[in-house]
């Protein structure tokens, strides 16, 4: 969990630098988030060779060559700045820091007990989002300019490494039979778990799709930068707030009826915040940031959880390593298909846009539902 919490860190103070860095040497905002895209775009290619590193490394030593690797490549990027050369970086970056966030979800799940799988995915996540909150507090306090930023990230990754050595039973947990790490699995594991792709898909899009145009959002409806800057804080703050309860309750009542309950939560809370009498009113405006957070980040926790059920071990692997690779394809069509809709509805396409998306867990959902009573039938 410490380790996955201070990758976080990583990845959260890496996307604004690298964009504040490219910004002042005078990059477009096409090129920024081309480059922004190479990140997600170095775990599809590397995902589908998880299974098989784990297998010949060992999970714990998979994820300290993750987390070293992503070390060293973060240091790169002051020794030139330029968009091919900090392109390769990224994409080396992405798929190192994914490495060690598919080991440690995939350790943890394959290590919690069932009865409390939903606490333990809870706590996790709930570190997880401290550490990505911290991201974007490190560049606050140090800055864009010069190397320091870049070596203040690559220390913290490299501190990561420490807890690794204490876990050796996560070795054992994830170990499994050469074939089951093939990378031709990836695509069986997504059948066996369409619901759950679905919802690390959702979650990346709306996770990336917040934090690119809520501050657009936010101005166009007269609010200024520092208030700006406090709504994307309440919005991960719901994520870290309601993971423990959320984990709590999995462990007390069905899981998928429980996620379908917070999609659709998420959901209506999205379509609140069309209406301009929410945004314009701070009393309303919060608590509704807060709680779709909160759900969002749920969600996830919930569906690595129903993931935790159905898998083990060598398999467990190859279905996180799906699960990573949905989210980023989220991460990556989120924000451009969601700028659409915000460009031409208005403000009302934000909040619409992310409301149809997490519609679709609801609507799968409730038709796999029916299609199993069918079939029982």
């Amino acid at each position: 969990m410490v380790s996955a919490a201070v990758v976080g860190t990583g990845v959260a103070l890496s996307f604004p630098l690298v964009a504040l860095v490219l910004e002042a040497e005078g990059a477009t905002a096409t090129a920024i988030g081309l480059n922004a895209a190479a990140h997600g775009l170095g775990v599809l290619l590397a995902a589908p060779f998880f299974g098989r590193t784990v297998r010949k490394l060992g999970a714990a030593r998979g994820m300290r060559v993750g987390l070293t690797l992503a070390a060293i490549l973060l240091l790169g990027f002051p020794l030139a700045t330029d968009l091919g050369y900090w392109f390769i970086l990224r994409l080396g970056f992405g798929a190192a820091t994914a490495l060690v966030f598919v080991i440690s979800e995939a350790g943890i799940n394959a290590l919690a007990e069932d009865g409390r799988r939903g606490r333990v995915l809870a706590m996790y996540g709930t570190m997880f989002g401290v550490g990505y909150a911290l991201g974007p507090l490190i560049l606050g306090l140090l800055g864009s300019d010069g190397a320091l930023p870049f070596l203040v990230g690559a220390a913290v990754l490299a501190a990561g490494i420490l807890p690794t050595f204490a876990v050796p039973s996560i070795d054992g947990a994830l170990d499994g039979r050469p074939g089951a790490y093939a990378a031709r699995r990836l695509m069986r594991l997504g059948r066996a778990i369409p619901l759950v792709l679905l919802v690390a898909l959702v979650v990346g899009w709306t996770e990336t799709s917040q934090f690119s145009l809520l501050p657009v959002w936010a101005i166009r409806h007269g609010l200024d930068e520092t208030t700006v800057a406090w709504l994307l804080g309440l919005w991960v703050a719901g994520d870290i707030l309601f993971q423990y309860p959320i984990g709590w309750l999995a462990d007390r009542l069905p899981r998928r009826r429980l996620l379908l309950a917070a999609a659709l939560g998420a959901t209506l809370l999205a379509l609140t915040l069309t209406t301009p009498l929410v945004a314009a009113t701070p009393w309303l405006l919060i608590p509704a940031l807060i709680a779709h957070g909160g759900l969002i980040g749920g969600s996830y926790v919930l569906a690595l959880t129903l993931m935790g059920e159905r898998f083990r071990g060598a398999a467990l692997v190859g279905a996180n390593a799906a699960f990573v690779l949905a989210f980023e394809i989220g991460a990556m069509i989120g924000p451009p298909l969601t700028g659409l809709a915000f460009g031409a509805i208005g403000t009302a396409g934000l909040p619409l846009a992310l409301a149809l998306v997490t519609a679709t867990i609801v609507a799968a959902g409730l038709h796999a539902r029916r299609a199993s009573a069918l079939s029982r039938a």
